[in-house]
């Protein structure tokens, strides 16, 4: 792929947020369907390495409003690039976990920067250096916002958790529960909104109209 640009995109923390809770809600049975079944496999030898890259698959689908399948995951076509998924995933976690001696701020620019990575590799049948460089340039601009409404949600998430805790001991951890379920879900439709927002520009004739810096800022 060119040089990518994504600076007319407008992401915003209310929009990620909304739009990822919207999302993750209505896809909820079926994608907690989804999780029970890899959950009840993981433990399957190879199987299981299939079943984690049709996970990354639920963001794609998601972003373009796709129904989703709970047994897709088990789909042989998840199962032809083992090779490359594991080059993908030692270098990106080579890149966070060298973040981390940065005092762990290396390691989050770097996560929200690769955060498309395996999305793309799945959805759109990049290699994985290639994979990581089309994330690094779709998020160029935008990590700041994305942090934020990661870091805002996981406030709600706790506040709302703390609140009912206080009334109740009891309550808080039905409510902790309740949380837990949905958390999938959404924190699926928050990755699967940014996605779908950031790689429209891929399908854009002017998507390479415009280079980006090679180290771009936050």
């Amino acid at each position: 792929m060119n040089d990518i640009s994504t600076a007319n995109v407008q992401l915003s923390v209310g929009e990620i947020i909304s739009n990822g809770i919207s999302s993750g809600l209505k896809n909820f049975l079926n994608l907690l369907l989804t999780g029970i079944l890899f959950a009840l496999t993981f433990w399957i030898p190879y199987l299981n390495i299939g079943t984690f890259i049709g996970l990354q698959d639920l963001v794609p689908k998601m972003s373009r409003k796709e129904p989703i399948n709970p047994t897709e995951i088990f789909d042989a076509k998840y199962r032809k690039n083992f090779g490359e998924f594991f080059l993908l995933m030692a270098l990106f976690y080579a890149g966070v976990i060298t973040g981390v001696i940065f005092l762990f701020v290396g390691a989050l620019v770097v996560q929200i920067a690769w955060m498309l990575a395996l999305p793309l590799f799945v959805d759109k049948g990049t290699g994985p250096i290639e994979s990581l460089r089309t994330s690094h340039q779709l998020t160029h601009g935008h990590k700041m916002i994305i942090f934020l409404a990661q870091l805002v949600f996981g406030i709600g998430i706790g506040i709302i958790f703390l609140i009912f805790y206080l009334i109740n001991e009891t309550l808080g951890s039905i409510v902790l529960f309740l949380l837990y379920l949905v958390l999938f879900p959404i924190l699926l439709g928050i990755q699967a909104y940014i996605y779908g927002k950031l790689t429209a520009v891929l399908d854009s004739p002017s998507s390479s109209a415009q280079a980006v810096d090679p180290v771009p800022p936050m």
